[in-house]
């Protein structure tokens, strides 16, 4: 899973997570798709933690970058 944290301005910055049961789709395994739903779900909880730490909405988990301002 690919979770990049940048810099996009002096007062926000970019989180931008790729959603690993989207990634995984192509890939006809059942045991990788439980993993990846899983990961998904960690990944769903990172990105409330930091909400709720931002004290501010974080957009949901997608396959897009999306930007927040500090």
């Amino acid at each position: 899973c690919n979770v990049i944290i940048q810099p996009v301005g002096a007062k926000a910055f970019e989180v931008a997570a790729v959603d690993p049961v989207g990634s995984m789709r192509a890939v006809e395994n059942e045991a990788l798709a439980e993993v990846a739903t899983g990961v998904r779900d960690k990944l769903k909880a990172v990105i409330a933690a930091l909400s709720q730490w931002l004290d501010r909405p974080v957009y949901p988990l997608r396959n897009v970058p999306r930007r927040m301002p500090m």
